[in-house]
């Protein structure tokens, strides 16, 4: 459920590290570990060995990484059945009964109820997981996937056609793809040329967009001083122009703020509160109050700027906003 259906990826060796999970569990048992003690190891260990296991994974998407995932689960079966002075090989592992509170859990019904429990524990933090951080961060992974997959479908069709501005818009979309997936370079050559393109087209303010996302690759690999050029080069834009008529005018403000905040540039603050109050003007201008949240809330830069203006006004005295 979240690596197919959240983060998009097939995983065909998730049955390994539960393998895993349950020979440290079922050993420490052995060894007469107590459930609340065992239990959490085995987790825990469990977790190392996916995070290790991922480690050669983590370029990979589509089927390559999940044939990485089947030859991980090949490998740890064919280690448990031939680790026989440990695991019991292909017999198996006796283990005694699960003992809580002193109480035996060892018929159906005691089994039942305590798997119930544990289901739901599982639920209520896969459900957390989802609506946090790391569960946008999922969703990003499986739609920058989907979004750098059709950008390079896009690009022969804009090409064969001779439309230079579909051409940069499918380069843009590639951009923003492989910058989510961690391919700096490959995003630097798709905003470069698409760049290029909007120069040539004399379309600067869809150029900003572009410069923008060079904002962000620079800023993410620690160049401040290149993400603080490129941030630059919107403003004097912004002085003399609006950014209507782009795809994304909130994100491009959202990247110039994190630049300027990051050099520790007053202006920051100026245009945060500015692109702040252009987006609840936005918002109020829709009728209906669900889809105003949705406007605020699902949209990954609106809810940024929502966010870092709320971190802003925690931040400063209420005298000076």
């Amino acid at each position: 459920s979240l690596i197919v259906g959240q983060a998009g990826q097939i995983s065909l060796g998730h049955g390994a590290f539960l393998g895993i999970g349950a020979y440290v569990e079922g050993l420490l048992a052995v060894a007469g570990w107590p459930p609340w003690v065992s239990a959490p190891a085995a987790v825990a260990l469990a977790a190392a060995a996916g995070w290790v296991a991922s480690l050669p994974g983590r370029r990979l998407g589509g089927m390559a990484f999940a044939m990485s995932t089947l030859a991980i689960a090949l490998l740890v079966e064919e280690g448990l059945v031939r680790w026989e002075s440990v695991t019991g090989g292909a017999a198996g592992l006796a283990v005694p009964s699960l003992r809580i509170a002193g109480q035996v859990i060892s018929g159906p019904l005691g089994q039942c109820l305590v798997s119930t429990a544990l289901l739901i524990v599982a639920y209520a933090c896969c459900r957390r997981w989802v609506a946090s951080r790391i569960g946008r961060a999922w969703r990003a992974v499986r739609e920058d996937e989907a979004a750098a997959a059709l950008s390079r479908q896009a690009l022969p069709i804009s090409r064969s056609l001779g439309d230079r501005s579909g051409e940069a818009y499918a380069l843009t979309h590639l951009g923003h793809g492989l910058l989510g997936l961690a391919d700096p370079a490959g995003a630097l050559a798709a905003y470069q040329e698409a760049l290029a393109i909007r120069r040539e087209l004399n379309q600067p303010h869809l150029a900003a967009e572009l410069l923008a996302g060079l904002a962000r690759l620079a800023l993410g690999q620690g160049d401040l001083p290149q993400a603080l050029a490129h941030v630059q080069e919107i403003l004097a834009f912004t002085a003399q122009n609006t950014l209507d008529g782009t795809e994304e005018p909130f994100r491009v403000s959202l990247t110039c703020y994190q630049v300027l905040h990051a050099a520790g540039d007053s202006r920051g603050e100026v245009l945060l509160a500015g692109s702040y109050q252009a987006l609840q003007a936005r918002a109020n201008a829709i009728g209906d109050p669900a889809l105003r949240q949705v406007f605020l809330q699902q949209v990954p830069a609106h809810r940024a700027l929502v966010q870092a203006w709320q971190a802003h006004r925690a931040a400063v005295p209420e005298g000076r906003l």
